[in-house]
């Protein structure tokens, strides 16, 4: 029997409404991770399953999660099998009562701010950001804050500081600051990545920004150490330092059920019981 990490983020669904030209979903390298679609009763099933072999959280993810019809039925599910639940969502579909569901049954919320005036081409939709920064303002108010993800790539290089003063103003619990990773999408924008040398200086320019309670963590990895990279552009950019702990803390199961040693690998492996 497979050993399960015991944290697992689920990807419910490889649909989005959102086009980010760096979204690292694994789909867009290979299509037919995408699905078919689970049920959900089958995701109940899974669920089920991941509690009784040890899985003690689980985020769901996308794709957006929000587009999910039973979304709430699944969180109540998972809740009702004693797991801790987390939601990662890009906010366009988020609104008062969800935030307030989700304070309700303490499921914990991030979100994505990759862009300020870059917004609209950073999500690949002609949209702007305060709608996002109101949602995390509201949530902080409601006294149940969101974490915060800031990916950063050429097109928002300049605005990488404000942006974390943005989120913290707006009270984010936690911001996380990453470069743009060699994945997904950004196979087929190669000119989006950020040298070593940009990437160390917005990092530079971020520590400079005052970000009261909210935790700041950098996420320094181009690719992931669980995936081979070789050849150009591979080779411009620094190989990943360290062991990905992916795995043994935290992995993936994808639209299609299987499981993932992390959210960037493309090998699945079916690991439930027959």
């Amino acid at each position: 029997m497979i050993a399960l990490p015991r944290r697992l983020s689920l990807e419910l669904t490889a649909r989005c409404n959102y086009a980010c030209p760096f979204c690292y979903g694994v789909w867009h390298e290979q299509p037919e991770l995408a699905g078919p679609e689970l049920p959900t009763e089958e995701w109940a099933s899974i669920l089920d399953e991941c509690a009784r072999r040890g899985v003690e959280e689980v985020q769901f993810t996308g794709g957006e999660p929000l587009l999910r019809d039973d979304l709430d039925e699944l969180i109540d599910h998972a809740l009702a099998a004693g797991l801790k639940v987390a939601v990662y969502t890009n906010a366009s579909l988020l609104d008062e009562a969800r935030l307030e569901g989700f304070k309700r049954r303490r499921v914990a919320i991030s979100t994505s701010l990759p862009g300020l005036a870059s917004y609209g081409a950073m999500t690949g939709t002609g949209r702007e950001a305060w709608p996002v920064l109101e949602a995390v303002e509201r949530a902080s108010e409601l006294g149940w804050p969101m974490g915060v993800g800031i990916t950063v790539a050429r097109p928002n290089l300049a605005e990488a500081a404000d942006l974390v003063a943005a989120a913290a103003l707006a009270g984010a619990s936690a911001i996380q600051v990453g470069a743009a990773m060699w994945e997904g999408r950004m196979k087929t924008h190669t000119d989006w990545m950020l040298t070593a040398e940009e990437w160390a200086a917005a990092k530079a320019a971020v520590r400079k920004v005052p970000t009261g309670k909210a935790h700041l963590v950098f996420a320094d990895e181009f690719f992931c150490a669980c995936r081979e990279q070789s050849g150009d552009p591979a080779s411009r950019w620094p190989s990943p330092s360290g062991t990905c702990p992916a795995g043994r803390s935290f992995g993936a199961i994808g639209p299609t059920g299987k499981l993932r040693r992390c959210l960037h690998t493309l090998e699945e492996t079916d690991w439930r019981e027959s």
